[in-house]
């Protein structure tokens, strides 16, 4: 977010704008919420024996991770409501199997499935693997994509009309026109952040009451919004397969020579590469680059204008080893699985995003074998901001699983952008996704209660004044970005073992804790009473304290507490509770006030 001049009008004017917009958004939030949890789909649940009997043929142990995905996934198909799940696992984790597995459930009830793939590459892996794994169960795996002849099309368009394909994997080829279903129970989108709001939708309306699965190693902002606002179930692949290495990643300057070093080195231990380009005219002066540099390898060039039988001649060879390097654009990013494949180079690495980039590292390292990624710049001078940052955010996320945590950072960086239209980033990165979502979170939670959607309803802080010294002495923490964080960390704590903790975790870094910080984490305490039980703000001073409500009116419970207290409180005319006492000593008084929200708070609930 640009950042504004202090006294100028610029972040108000923001701010106050999408508190408008807020407003809209979280009323068509909860209608979209009230008609997803009336939407009603037919049960899918298949034959125990013959369920077994598929997953049997899966030849890996499943991760902690994988099993949940898998068994919330038939829960959500066998459970008559329609199911719109995201399944998010880093490259290689698993997500194709809780795919497998959801598809055979619903074909082997025959009924129809839809998988949906970015690429022609993937929609033939997937369509090698199904008829695999569904080989002897009677039903047939069809595909529709540009390598498919057309009357083969022609034939596939029939058995899905009529119902005797049970199992239809394409590209977009599955949104052109005529295409229809006799029964579809279930549509699963591979690669989701490849994919369009519109070719997303255009799917769905196939029928209205069909279960989506939706996977991702990097969810879009927008996708990840869906699932962080509850407006579709989530269901996250943390656990990396057994033996695998985090693939090493380098960013550096483009030098010829050392990245044939590394390309010779991988060939060296009887290993293969991919070297990609961000466009089709970037090919083929890297190949006189190779030509040049290791004239020793042996090089394939493929890229998305290449003839469907050219292309798949090309990574037919190399997928059985015959070629050392296939060179190409990102159209090998989604899905492809060749273990001995585990050097990538990937030129001029700034024109990708982060969620390419994350897919390209994915396409090695698939086995026991460690993985090297090289992403290389032409010039540091000619790369922009937005660019390093990525790119610094990208190799900092080397470690296994590293997926959601890329998408996360891809949500602070672009924004979440319209959650109901088709706009993948937009205004909310004007304001910062953290403001949004608390903004968000006070209009839909007004809605529920009944009120209007007023997204500063419940946005709000209590005001407290202890009269004592609070903060983090500078002498103490000189780094003024260091204390701002402690302050954001104290603002975000929500129970007492949590202070605690921070109080333990201070006192270990910096020594004892100062009196000043000592007050700062008691007021947290105090505020948190303060906000749970609708404290606008308190005053504590040597004789007693006031308080005030947030609305006009105090609440029943308030009166009733003040009638049972005796002399020691009274209302004012303002609507102030006041509660007198003798706390001259400020440890007391600490004390004190906080035993006072406590027992004024057991009453208001009570009430």
């Amino acid at each position: 977010a640009r950042l504004d001049h202090l006294g100028g009008n610029g972040w108000a004017e923001r701010k106050q704008k999408a508190i408008e917009e807020l407003a809209e958004v979280a009323a068509r939030l909860a209608r979209l919420a009230e008609q997803r949890r009336a939407q009603r789909a037919e049960p899918v649940k298949p034959a125990p024996a013959a369920y077994r009997r598929f997953v049997a043929r899966f030849p890996y142990l499943e991760t902690e991770d994988q099993a949940r995905a898998i068994a919330e996934t038939l829960q959500d198909l066998a459970s008559g409501r329609r199911m719109d799940r995201l399944v998010c696992g880093d490259v290689g984790f698993g997500k194709t199997e809780v795919a497998l597995r959801a598809c055979f459930a619903a074909a082997a009830c025959r009924r129809q499935v839809a998988v949906l793939a970015p690429t022609t590459p993937l929609s033939a892996q997937h369509v090698a693997t199904f008829r695999r794994r569904f080989a002897g169960f009677g039903i047939e795996i069809a595909e529709l994509s540009r390598r498919v002849p057309a009357p083969e099309a022609a034939r596939v368009k029939t058995g899905l009309a009529d119902g005797s394909i049970g199992v239809v994997i394409g590209t977009q080829a599955l949104l052109s026109p005529g295409i229809g279903f006799k029964d579809l129970a279930l549509i699963v989108i591979d690669e989701e952040q490849r994919l369009g709001v519109k070719q997303k939708d255009t799917l769905s309306a196939l029928s209205s009451a069909a279960h989506r699965l939706m996977l991702t190693a990097t969810p879009i902002p927008r996708t990840l919004e869906y699932a962080l606002l509850g407006l579709r179930e989530i269901s996250v692949i943390a656990t990396p397969p057994s033996e695998r290495l985090p693939v090493r990643t380098s960013v550096l300057p483009h030098q010829p020579a050392a990245i044939a070093d590394a390309l010779r080195r991988e060939r060296a231990r009887g290993g293969q590469s991919f070297y990609v380009c961000p466009a089709i005219a970037d090919l083929e002066p890297a190949a006189e680059e190779l030509a040049q540099f290791a004239p020793e390898l042996s090089v394939e060039i493929v890229h998305g204008k290449t003839p469907a039988a050219e292309a798949d001649r090309i990574f037919t060879d190399f997928v059985e080893g015959r070629t050392d390097l296939l060179l190409s654009t990102d159209i090998i990013e989604s899905g492809l699985d060749i273990p001995n494949a585990n050097t990538i180079v990937v030129r001029h690495a700034d024109r990708f995003g982060l969620a390419q980039l994350h897919q390209l590292r994915g396409r090695v390292g698939r086995s026991t074998a460690r993985g090297y990624a090289f992403l290389t710049y032409a010039d540091e001078a000619e790369v922009g901001e937005p660019a390093r940052l990525r790119l610094a955010s990208f190799a900092a996320g080397q470690a296994l699983g590293a997926g959601f945590a890329i998408a996360a950072r891809d949500y602070d960086l672009r924004g979440a952008g319209d959650v109901i239209g088709e706009e993948q980033s937009g205004y909310l990165r004007a304001i910062g996704s953290d403001l949004y979502l608390r903004l968000l979170k006070g209009a839909v939670q007004a809605l529920r209660n009944g009120g209007p959607a007023d997204p500063m309803a419940h946005f709000w802080t209590p005001q407290i004044d202890l009269g004592l010294p609070v903060g983090i002495p500078e002498d103490l923490v000189p780094d003024p970005a260091l204390r701002l964080s402690f302050f954001r960390r104290l603002a975000m704590i929500g129970a007492e073992d949590s202070l605690d903790g921070f109080a333990a975790r201070f006192a270990d870094r910096f020594g004892d804790v100062p009196e000043p910080t000592e007050n700062l984490i008691c007021v947290a305490a105090v505020k948190r009473l303060c906000r749970r039980h609708g404290i606008q703000s308190l005053q504590a001073g040597p004789r007693g304290a006031a308080l005030r409500f947030v609305g006009e009116e105090v609440p029943g419970g308030a009166i009733r507490f003040v009638q049972d207290s005796g002399e020691r409180a009274h209302l004012r005319g303002d609507g102030a509770l006041v509660w007198a006492a003798d706390w001259e000593a400020p440890q007391r008084r600490i004390r004190e006030v906080q035993r006072l929200l406590r027992a004024l708070g057991r009453r208001l609930e009570a009430d």
